[in-house]
Parts: structure tokens; sequence; C-alpha cells
């Protein structure tokens, strides 16, 4: 609890000191280590952030106690390593601007986003972030050649289960991208609908709130 508070008030080193403390076959380590893994992320560590989570990993495939929902929890450790491992594989030019890319971070990053399965809470996640980092690194047509292309998927997961909350989101992220304009018109004309049908507000994604949206994840 104490790791915890410190935590929310930002006292990251104090609060690894103390998430550091609790015993491997607390009902409480598995959190304990994965706030260890975003504390060290708050800090800029990126090598114990990723060892924090791999920790957490582990503990769970050795049948740790405490851990209500096992796959969700690995999963969001498979995420948080890979965005630990994005992270640190971009870095940009302090006068240029332009980015340039560590191809082994990024290629970690790729593997454990590729960990995620298509049934996970964060499989779209995953799918858009991976998509994204290529596209960061210069490397276009790589999106275009995933067994889940972000472009044809949307609207199947639209369709799906009425629909995906992230479903626009990644609309704007295709436009932002580029992708074929025909394509990108034809997934434009059937979103709205969709969106309605998920809760979601088309005008969401749209005028002021357009910027914030694509910078949220």
């Amino acid at each position: 609890m104490l790791g915890r508070y410190k935590y929310r008030n930002r006292q990251f080193a104090e609060a690894i000191s103390l998430f550091q403390k609790v015993d491997p076959t607390s009902e409480y380590y598995v959190k304990s280590q994965f706030f260890s893994g975003v504390s060290y992320v708050q800090l800029r560590k990126s090598v114990p952030a990723v060892k924090s989570f791999q920790r957490v990993e582990k503990a769970i495939d050795d049948g740790a106690a405490g851990v209500e929902d096992e796959t969700r929890m690995r999963d969001l450790a498979y995420l948080s390593m890979a965005r630990t491992y994005y992270s640190a594989s971009i870095k940009l030019d302090a006068e240029t601007n332009t980015p340039s890319v560590n191809s082994t971070k990024l290629s970690a990053a790729v593997k454990y986003w590729n960990l995620i399965e298509t049934s996970s809470e964060y499989w779209l996640d995953a799918l858009f972030e991976q998509s994204w980092a290529y596209f960061m690194a210069g490397d276009y047509p790589r999106p275009r050649q995933h067994p889940y292309d972000p472009v044809a998927v949307l609207p199947e997961l639209l369709l799906s289960g009425g629909g995906h909350p992230q479903g626009g989101h990644l609309l704007r992220q295709l436009q932002l991208r580029g992708c074929d304009d025909d394509r990108h018109s034809e997934i434009q004309q059937e979103v709205p609908a969709h969106q309605g049908r998920a809760g979601q507000d088309p005008e969401a994604f749209q005028g002021s709130n357009q910027k914030a949206l694509l910078q949220s994840f």
C-alpha cells in the first residue's frame, strides 16, 4: 500500500524500493512487479522496466497467487514490454527532429506485440501500435504485410460483437498514415453506423479531439 502511495505521488524511486520488498510468494508480488516496471518507465529506465515485466510473466507462468485474470495480466505485461522497447528504439535528432531507429529494440517490441492473441482485449492496441511503429521507422509497406492488415480488418472488428471501441481511433490513424484513398473512403462510409451500435460517438474523433486521440496511445 505504501508503494502505491509513493507511486501515485510520483515518488517513483521510493515506490520501486518498496515494491521490490514484496516476497515472491505474496499474493501482491505480480502487481508489485508490474508497478515496478511502470515506475521504471516513468524514470526512463527501460532495461530494469523490461526485467520487472518479465518477472510478471514468469510469476504467472509459475502459478503465482493473487492473480485474478492470468491471461489479461500476461497480455498487459507483453504490451508494456513492447511499448518500452519501442520507446527505447526511437531517437529524434535534436536539430532536425528526424527519427532514427534501433532495429534490435524495434524487433523486440514487435516480438511482444505478436505474443498477444487476437482474442485479447489488448490485441487491437498491439495491432495498431505495431503498425504505427513501422510507420515511424519509415517502413511503410510492412503494416500491410501483417497477417491482420489494419485496413482490411477494421470493418470486421466493427461488425463483430457490436463493434470495437477503438475502431474510430484506428480509422484516424489509417487516414493519417495515408492508406489507399479508395479503400479508406470505403471504410470511412462503413464506420459510423457500426460505431453507433457500439455506443461510440463518431464525432468524438473529429475536430478539437482529433490531435489528442491520435497521440493517446
